[in-house]
């Protein structure tokens, strides 16, 4: 009789559960908006279970709710009450994760949003180095189509891109512990080596233009500064600062240093020193093809040569020809430009003159060359009394 109440009882319940809700504790009547109603002085114990356990549930209903016991770096899984969603299961946040001001670690200020834990924040990664720690790509843009993008390639390098409407047009790249520093395509323009030394991409330039704002400069400072030009490994010329002296040259054994104006080769300096003006190789210490002028002294301790059938040496004053030493077939002509109606030629020896021929031809200064033997003393000869010998004129008493 008495199982007998008991199931009439609980038929009697469940009929009355399905269509009313259910109360438990001091409020004996139920919210009619809840199926289950609890209240009283105790807590809500939902199931407990490990976040394998949880992951473990077959096939878990929308909504279903059971609170996750212990927190697993990867993937990330912090302990807390998790429902499970359309997409997923969920995690409940806290309010002081999610409050709006004080001690949450992500805090909304208006528009804003900041971080107040001493630490660091991953993205990507459960253990973040240093203050914003990203594992993978990062795109920073006010646009779709340009936009700065951070991209790493393990042990291909790291590079940071640069687009404009969706096309890459430049980027820094660093790979090796070389820096390099390239335009559409990655062509690699400017390389930055780990051993200091800079370079460009075969064909290209590298130029230093300051034409927008002040003269461009290249400044080298050190105490002993180089410019090294190299085929591959082998050093072929330099440009060097030793003290307050400037070197310019070449290591090989067969190159020279060429001086080249309007893209025309005007001068060059041996490997042997020798130096040529206008000649294509120079074979003396000084060679000039074409004509030279020297407004100073000009000293030699060995030959000067000018190698022409009609080579001359030619003295000015003031610009104005005065005086040559010319060969002539092979004869040596010593004398005065034409233009020169005062000058004389004198030949002396040992500080005095000896030869004199005026600008009319007349030698010896028109005195009497037979006197200095007949009469023992210089005579001054007469033009009535003239000879011509060789183009020279002579007077006699």
């Amino acid at each position: 009789m008495k199982k007998l109440l008991i199931l009439f009882s609980l038929s009697i319940f469940t009929q009355y559960a399905y269509s009313q809700s259910i109360g438990i504790g001091a409020n004996t009547t139920p919210d009619p908006s809840a199926v289950l109603d609890v209240n009283g002085l105790k807590g809500f114990l939902p199931p407990r279970m490990t976040n394998i356990q949880r992951g473990a549930i077959a096939s878990p209903a929308p909504g279903l709710m059971v609170f996750q016991t212990n927190t697993v770096a990867s993937p990330v899984s912090s302990a807390g009450m998790y429902v499970n969603t359309a997409t997923g299961w969920k995690r409940i946040a806290t309010a002081d994760e999610i409050g709006s001001g004080g001690t949450g670690s992500w805090t909304v200020a208006g528009n804003n949003q900041y971080n107040s834990l001493s630490g660091n924040v991953g993205l990507g990664t459960p253990t973040p180095a240093d203050k914003l720690d990203v594992f993978g790509n990062v795109r920073v843009s006010n646009d779709a189509s340009n936009y700065i993008k951070f991209s790493n390639f393990g042990n291909a390098g790291n590079f940071i891109e640069f687009f404009n409407a969706g096309v890459e047009k430049g980027s820094i790249y660093q790979a090796a512990g070389n820096i390099g520093i390239s335009t559409e395509g990655r062509s690699n323009h400017l390389r930055l080596y780990s051993s200091g030394l800079i370079s460009t991409s075969s064909g290209t330039e590298f130029d230093i233009d300051g034409h927008n704002n002040t003269e461009p400069t290249l400044t080298l400072d050190d105490s002993t500064p180089e410019i090294i030009f190299k085929d591959g490994l082998e050093v072929q010329a330099k440009i060097s600062r030793n003290g307050a002296s400037l070197h310019i040259g070449n290591n090989t054994a067969t190159g020279g240093l060429s001086f080249r104006t309007q893209d025309v080769h005007r001068a060059q300096l041996e490997s042997d020193g020798d130096f040529g003006i206008n000649i294509p190789i120079a074979t003396e210490k000084l060679h000039v093809g074409g004509n030279g002028l020297f407004t100073g002294a000009v000293t030699t301790n060995s030959e000067l040569n000018v190698n022409n059938a009609g080579g001359i040496l030619n003295f000015k004053n003031a610009g104005v020809d005065k005086g040559f030493v010319q060969l002539s077939g092979e004869n040596l002509r010593v004398g005065t430009f034409s233009g020169n109606n005062t000058g004389h030629f004198v030949i002396r020896t040992n500080g005095a003159d000896h030869l004199e021929v005026d600008e009319n031809g007349v030698t010896l200064q028109g005195y009497d060359a037979v006197a200095y033997f007949t009469d023992m003393k210089a005579v001054k000869g007469d033009p009535k009394f003239e000879a011509r010998y060789h183009g020279a004129t002579y007077w006699f008493v």
